[in-house]
């Protein structure tokens, strides 16, 4: 029994029924024998990210978790914030929450093979200026001035000793000894209005869990639940200084992340058009405007295949009007 603070005793072994037991034990042996220990490179696609998969990470395609995860993070809104993901394997919640705004994302692991996927999905998928790695035992590679919005975790869902470095993205040691010091460590890294998103498995030690939050100080609602009849997961909304709520929401639809990928596609070609037509009101203003006709008719061609030409000559009359308060702007100075 391990004693939490004003608690009282929790257990902190998983406890199941003989049956239940020898499920998990074989679930957990046909996972690492035919994927966790596998050395082949794969590569995935779970929505718009392509995903490379090296020997010794957790798998996003097999295991459902992680697209449950990032499509409830997919529908939400990171517009401006600073997220930190903790055990971030191919980096797909890191990219996730890139793709649904944050300004900023640091990915971590303690598999540097992971960090190095991390790093180059990030890459393959354009988020690199935003999405950055770091091989990190928790909070380890974190600074103590670095503060964040948000942070994501979905941790080993099991205690026991992993076999080896693939195996801890399953097993978190003897009464989940190795996430122990997460939520002190994710506490003090959380800005005072700031919220962790934890995503465990029903048949993980949830009372254990729950009581190392609350421990650490934040307060702790279910938000998300998803059944596959064999199994559900729980997605928990942690929080500090407010109450975390106790609403149970629905996980998102295909239709709603559809509908989220769409916005962020349509986000991004409105992003492109603005600076395509800005271009264009430079070029013409340049001295050498006649040089330069080949790529102006260029920058037309590429606006032109993406909006109609009442859209292009709005988008290209906006770009002149900020053009010119900018030239205002610098001729004042």
């Amino acid at each position: 029994m391990t004693e939490i603070a004003n608690t009282g005793p929790v257990n902190a072994s998983d406890t199941y029924t003989p049956l239940r037991r020898a499920f998990r034990k074989f679930v957990h042996w046909a996972s690492y024998t035919f994927i966790l220990s596998s050395k082949r490179t794969r590569t995935v696609r779970i929505g718009d990210l392509r995903l490379t998969v090296p020997p010794s990470v957790f798998h996003p395609g097999i295991f459902i978790t992680s697209k449950i995860f990032a499509n409830h993070l997919r529908c939400a809104d990171f517009r401006d914030k600073a997220v930190v993901e903790v055990g971030t394997g191919t980096g797909i919640l890191a990219l996730s929450t890139a793709r649904a705004g944050a300004r900023k994302v640091l990915a971590l692991d303690i598999n540097p093979v992971a960090a190095a996927a991390a790093a180059q999905n990030a890459s393959a998928n354009g988020l690199a200026s935003i999405v950055e790695t770091r091989t990190s035992d928790l909070f380890s590679a974190v600074s103590k001035n670095e503060q964040f919005d948000v942070i994501i975790c979905s941790p080993p869902s099991f205690a026991g000793e992993p076999r080896d470095m693939s195996d801890r993205a399953w097993h978190a040691g003897d009464g989940y000894r190795d996430i122990h010091p997460l939520f002190r460590q994710a506490y003090e890294h959380l800005n005072q209005c700031g919220e962790m998103f934890l995503l465990l498995s029903s048949d993980t030690n949830v009372a254990l869990i729950e009581s190392l939050a609350r421990q650490a100080g934040f307060d702790w609602a279910l938000v998300a639940r998803k059944s596959i009849l064999v199994e559900s997961f729980l997605i928990f909304r942690l929080t500090k200084g407010a109450s975390a709520g106790t609403s149970l929401r629905r996980l998102p639809s295909r239709a709603d992340v559809q509908s989220a990928y769409f916005s962020h596609e349509v986000h991004q070609n409105v992003i492109l058009l603005e600076a395509l037509a800005i271009a264009k009101a430079v070029l013409e203003n340049s001295p050498d405007k006649e040089t330069l006709g080949r790529t102006i008719r260029s920058i037309d061609q590429h606006i032109d295949q993406r909006i109609s030409p009442v859209l292009r000559e709005a988008y290209i009359a906006q770009a002149r009007r900020r053009l010119s308060r900018l030239e205002r702007l610098n001729s004042k100075q």
